[in-house]
């Protein structure tokens, strides 16, 4: 696209941690601000980090749990176990989530739009991806209430919808 000299220049909405390029073949998330620093720095464009530590914060918790046990504590491992228990469903729930910065028109098979409840949840996009054979997934979160996050929501519908990507609620 670089060497097009007639390149269509992209449309832009922000996100919570900078802001998504909308280009007609391709969508790019890039991270601005101390947020899009913080984030890129915890977790860069995989998400290996976080299992990592996840995986590391299970084993803590089986660990004591074990440990309480086995000096004759009851209330504790149970706690401990049934937390490690619920993280471990979580790791393999969100095996397929993704934090690429850059997913191609010709490998998405659809856009889901949420809308946040107010004070609780932000709205945010699912997009919906095969790369490698393997369906994946990428949140796109959107600003929250005090940043004008519903007000952007709206202009990241219609920035997506003029662009022609499949969008879906």
């Amino acid at each position: 696209m670089a060497d097009d000299p007639v390149a269509v220049e992209p449309l832009k909405f922000r996100t919570k941690s900078g802001e998504c390029l909308v280009y007609e073949d391709r969508l790019v998330i890039e991270r601005h601000g101390l947020r899009g620093a913080a984030a890129q720095s915890l977790q860069g464009n995989s998400k290996s980090r976080t299992m990592v530590v996840y995986g590391l914060v299970v084993a803590l918790l089986v660990w004591l749990g074990w440990n309480s046990w086995s000096e004759g504590g009851r209330i504790m491992p149970f706690y401990c176990w049934i937390f490690s228990a619920w993280l471990v469903f979580w790791l393999v729930r969100n095996r397929n989530f993704s934090m690429t910065p850059e997913i191609l028109r010709s490998e998405t098979t659809k856009i889901v739009g949420t809308r946040g409840v107010s004070a609780l949840t932000r709205n945010r996009f699912a997009v919906q991806f095969v790369r490698d054979g393997r369906p994946q997934q990428r949140f796109i979160l959107m600003p929250g209430a005090l940043q004008q996050g519903g007000d952007e929501f709206d202009r990241a519908i219609a920035v997506l919808r003029e662009r022609g990507w499949p969008l879906e609620f």
